[in-house]
Parts: structure tokens; sequence; C-alpha cells
């Protein structure tokens, strides 16, 4: 029986972005509790349990097991994070003597009684403690991501996160924008875990060059650093804003672009609608826009997220342990 136990999953289809907040989740609370046993249950690709299996605070449970407490982290229906799993939640709740639910969407998830719901995502339902807490308080983010100290932004770089995107023509897209904008000379561009780049990327402007990322142990130093960031929403999405990041968002699929358009009512970011069929020029004045007024940007985010949400959720997982021990 593990004391904390996490449903997620980390494939092709679903991508990294839950199963690694689970693994940020379980080092944090390892971090504030010695002793505590922690484990994953799910649908992992061979390339993401060997990125999680770097986790030393977790391990694979190798079948359903019973918990103190259980946290559903799922994206269940990869086109519509209002659809989550009745039946798998209904299983977990028989196991594990309190639930947490992490919510994808913006609509209150009626998640039975009993279970905590917990979401950010701005346009969400008013928050009905103990049992739905909702805002941006929860987004994404530990205090350990954060840069230790101000550095200074390098803005002739560019950052560019894809998440779990099937194929290169939307990256593609996206370095055609850049080598339209002769202040940025290089770009950086994070490898997914579960969806790796083609090996071949096409030609860049003479004189912009690129690196590709992978497994690096920590986005942070790119984050606090690029000049701009293009990613398409997702967790790092909220990553770079908590480091201030001036961030340009392409929605890959259509509830990405709707709820970049509500990040961007907020002015923490541009949203530059969807990547599919994109004009490269038209992304490109979007990206050009982003990097004018990268410094009131930087403003917003860092005003609008302090980058203790998921410390906050550790916080509440550890008070439910407590609280199904007594």
């Amino acid at each position: 029986m593990a004391q904390i136990l996490f449903s997620t999953h980390a494939t092709a289809d679903t991508g990294f972005g839950h199963a690694a907040r689970c693994a940020r989740l379980a080092a944090l609370l390892a971090a504030r509790r010695t002793g505590l046993d922690i484990a994953l249950e799910g649908e992992f690709s061979d390339s993401a349990l060997s990125r999680l299996a770097a986790t030393p605070a977790v391990r694979f449970a190798r079948s359903p097991e019973r918990a103190g407490v259980a946290v559903y982290d799922r994206m269940d229906d990869i086109q519509d994070p209002e659809v989550w799993d009745t039946h798998r939640l209904d299983g977990l709740r028989r196991r594990a003597r309190a639930v947490l639910f992490m919510a994808n969407g913006t609509h209150d998830p009626r998640v039975p009684g009993g279970v905590t719901a917990i979401g950010y995502k701005p346009g969400g339902p008013a928050p009905r403690p103990p049992h739905l807490l909702w805002g941006l308080d929860y987004a994404p983010v530990a205090r350990e991501m954060l840069p230790q100290a101000p550095v200074p932004r390098v803005y002739d770089t560019a950052l560019v996160a894809l998440g779990g995107a099937h194929g290169p023509q939307g990256l593609w897209t996206v370095l055609d924008a850049l080598s339209r904008l002769p202040a940025i000379r290089h770009i950086d561009i994070i490898d997914s875990p579960v969806n790796p780049l083609a090996s071949t990327l096409p030609d860049l402007r003479t004189g912009q060059s690129h690196a590709i990322l992978c497994g690096v142990p920590s986005l942070t130093p790119y984050l606090a650093t690029a000049g701009v960031v293009i990613a398409s929403y997702g967790h790092l999405g909220y990553e770079a804003l908590a480091c201030g990041a001036p961030l340009c968002l392409v929605g890959q699929k259509a509830f990405q672009v709707t709820y970049a358009g509500r990040l961007a009512q907020l002015g923490l970011c541009v949203a530059a609608g969807a990547l599919a069929g994109a004009d490269p020029a038209h992304l490109a004045d979007a990206i050009a826009a982003t990097v004018r007024d990268a410094e009131g940007f930087s403003r917003a985010a860092r005003g609008a997220i302090d980058g203790c949400g998921l410390d906050r959720i550790a916080d509440l997982i550890l008070r439910a342990l407590d609280g199904a021990a007594a």
C-alpha cells in the first residue's frame, strides 16, 4: 500500500506534462517528509519511464494498489480537457482513503463527494473550499523551478517548446516565422521525452543558430533568460510566466487556442491563434509584438503567478494524508 499514489500517464498521445507534474510533486513531498512511499501508476512510454525513473522519490506500481491519498492527474481525452474517466476515478476512490483530482479544463468537474478538485486555468468556476479549489495560486510551478537570483534576459534568443506535437510541421512554421525576425540570432528548441524531434530541421536564416535541448536537468535557466518563448500552452507555458518570460502562445488543439486567449486577456502573453495552417508572416508579427512589450509582459506574469502552486498542492496532499491516517 502506497502512502501517496499518483494516477497519471505519459505517452506520445498524452504528452509528458501530467506525469512531470506528478514527479515534481513527489519530489516536493519527499523533501517535506522523510520515509514516504510514493508510487506512480498508469501508462508510460519507454522514454517517459526512463525520464521519470530519474526522480528518486517515486516508484512505479506494478498493479493497482491501495493508498492513503491518491492524486488523479490525467488527460483522458486529448482533445477535450473537460472529459475524464469516471470508471477510473471510481476505482481510485475505492482504493484510497482520500482523493485529489487535478482539473484540466475550466468547468467545474463535478467530481463525486469527498473528492477535492483543484484547477487553475482562467475562466474557471468560483472556488468552493474545501472541495473545489481554483485559481492561479495552483498553477503548476514550484519555488524550486524559479531563478534563485535575477538574471538578465538575452533578447536575441528564442526558446521554442511545442510539447508532444506529432510531426514537424508546427515546428517548421515557428522556425520560418523566427527566420523573419533579424533581432533573433539564436533559437533553443526543447525536445519532447515522448515525441522526439525529427533528425532534420529546415535551414535557418544565415547568421541564425539553433540548439536542441534534450534531457536537460532544468529548463529554468532557459526560461529565465530567453528573449521570447514560443509555446503551445501546456504546463510549460505557466512555468515560463512564473519566470517572467515574454510568452507567445500557439495552440495546437482547439482548447489551447481558447485558453491562450484568456491568458492574453489578462495581459500575461500574446495569443497567436492556432498553429496548424498559420501564416509564418503573421506569426512573426505576433512574436515581434511579444518582444516589443517584453518588460510589460514579464511584470504582469510575475505579478499574477507567484510560482508556488505546486508547493500549495503538496501541502494539501500532506494534510489529506494526515487526515486519512487519523
